[in-house]
């Protein structure tokens, strides 16, 4: 199917397996759509590894599913690839699947959600501060100290920006410790 387009959307494979009896899916909603969304994701896990045994690669991110060539020089070791290795050895776990009863899967959402904007509120406080997504917490500390003197009141700035600058760094000074 993958060789037929450039590219695969999750919900589209769900929609195929939604019109298939493969399994007693649970009749609770949200279980319902975390068993459709790991077995899926199951497949594709397992499917990434055979294809990259035969110079393949499967892309997997949260919105879509690739098919390329690995590029030369790359090593004989899918760990080389996958920044997601965590993510593809949960799916592999077919015991994650049969574990998940709606009250965790409900918890797994809400983690869900809460790293979700945990990312957003730190790429903001990174955008506020003038760093890249990539600084080290001293990059972030030399830029605080020199974005707070210019917005202080007290030598022409506003204090709006003041504050703001204070509450992004605060938020990632709370974010690092948190770790």
């Amino acid at each position: 199917m993958l060789k037929e387009v450039s590219e695969l959307k999750e919900y589209d494979l769900i929609q195929t397996l939604c019109d298939d009896d493969l399994y007693p899916w649970s009749k609770d909603v949200l279980l319902n759509l975390f068993q459709k969304h790991f077995y899926i994701r199951h497949c594709l896990y397992g499917l990434q590894t055979e294809l990259f045994e035969k110079g393949e690669r499967l892309d997997i991110t949260p919105s879509t599913i690739r098919l390329s060539v690995v590029p030369e020089g790359v090593g004989s070791d899918l760990s080389e690839l996958s920044a997601e290795k965590a993510l593809a050895e949960y799916y592999l776990d077919w015991q994650n699947f049969h574990c998940a009863t709606p009250e965790n899967v409900s918890q797994l959402m809400a983690n869900f959600w809460t790293r979700y904007h945990a990312l957003d509120e730190r790429a903001e406080s990174l955008s506020i501060l003038g760093v890249e997504q990539d600084a080290s917490w001293q990059d972030i500390q030399q830029a605080y100290r020199k974005k707070i003197a210019q917005a202080h009141p007290d030598k022409g700035g506003e204090s709006e920006d003041f504050h703001a600058v204070r509450r992004a760094y605060e938020s990632l000074l709370i974010s690092t410790k948190t770790k």
